[in-house]
């Protein structure tokens, strides 16, 4: 892969005018503050560089890196106590030299093509029409904003950063369809670079997919004795991943208990996968389950061992298969749930 010569970032904290005399002391936080630069959850094998942590002295700081493809970071300022990092994203790429902060403590990326792309392209066509901000959009409306980056894309097929945005989604949510599909619409050119290659790595090995059997792993029983999962010969068999002090897990267990009953005879059925850690198992698993008086198949995947390797990081997640043991879909709600069982009693 090309090398591109060195980055120089330089960061200029802009002086608070003389004439606000109350703000003082602001202007001494940020003359000793501390500015960082995350890769957030994302793992290292995506970026060149560590996470990049800078005092600001006299009024700026300065630092050189080797990039061959722009990076996305999360960013904080140390007197920022209150916040693990901020909501907003951060492109640098092989063109960046100047990183502004003004007295609000905004942070402005100068001469990244990825940053100008960002804040006047991709977050503008993303959050058009929809009346909420882009993270909202991103957290709260995932279906949309993965519609929405799929669309994007098909337009912009060489864009890092939307490149960058289906690693993030992927890695919330695990293997979905869509995410194959947006990986196939890049360019060659970017089919090239490290990020797609990796991301497509990891996208292709795993083994829990839509349209795909449901892979009959070996687990351990609540005997803790190793055992294949059997699918059962149901109309609908519900895959419910989930750990034994997970709130939303156990708020749902009522729910799926009044489905179980009602539709089990009529050809659903439900396997629950724990992904409890090993000092928890008799602790806290096995007790729920007597706790709840869960009545369907409960299977151990012990410290979530092939839970991470599926990124399957957010619990409870859920897959929805048919009378073959195909995945028809992931995540569906309690109500879709219900409206698709009705009609087995039809």
């Amino acid at each position: 892969m090309n090398k591109i010569g060195f980055l120089y970032i330089t960061l200029i904290i802009l002086f608070i005018n003389s004439s606000y005399a109350s703000c003082t002391k602001l202007n001494l936080i940020f003359n000793k503050d501390t500015i960082s630069f995350s890769r957030g959850f994302l793992g290292s094998k995506f970026y060149e560089i560590e996470n990049v942590q800078k005092i600001i002295n006299n009024q700026y700081t300065t630092f050189d890196t080797d990039l061959s493809y722009p990076h996305m970071f999360f960013a904080s300022l140390s007197s920022e106590k209150e916040i693990l990092f901020r909501n907003d994203f951060f492109f640098i790429d092989d063109k960046t030299n100047t990183i502004r902060i003004d007295t609000l403590k905004q942070i402005q990326i100068k001469n990244s093509k990825a940053q100008d792309e960002f804040e006047t392209f991709f977050k503008p066509y993303m959050i058009k029409d929809q009346n909420i901000s882009f993270v909202e959009l991103m957290y709260n409306h995932k279906e949309t904003f993965d519609s929405k980056l799929f669309e994007y894309i098909k337009s912009n097929k060489n864009s890092f950063v939307a490149l960058w945005f289906v690693t993030l989604r992927f890695h919330e949510e695990g293997h979905k369809h869509m995410y194959e599909s947006m990986l196939s619409k890049f360019s060659n050119k970017i089919k090239l670079s490290k990020l797609w290659q990796l991301v497509n790595t990891d996208l292709s090995k795993i083994q829990i997919k839509e349209n795909y059997t449901f892979p009959q792993f070996e687990l351990l029983n609540t005997n803790l004795n190793n055992e294949k999962i059997n699918l059962p010969l149901s109309k609908y068999t519900y895959i419910d991943f989930w750990w034994s002090r997970c709130k939303p897990c156990l708020e749902k267990i009522p729910f799926m208990i009044e489905l179980y009953n009602k539709y089990n005879t009529k050809g659903f059925n439900i396997i629950a996968i724990s992904t409890d850690k090993t000092a928890n198992i008799e602790k806290y698993w096995l007790k729920r389950i007597e706790e709840f008086k869960i009545p369907w198949k409960q299977y151990l995947d012990q410290n979530g061992e092939i839970s991470n390797k599926n990124y399957i990081f957010s619990f409870p997640t859920n897959y929805l298969l048919d009378s073959n043991g195909v995945i028809i879909a992931k995540n569906i709600s309690i109500n879709d749930l219900e409206v698709l069982l009705l009609e087995l009693c039809k």
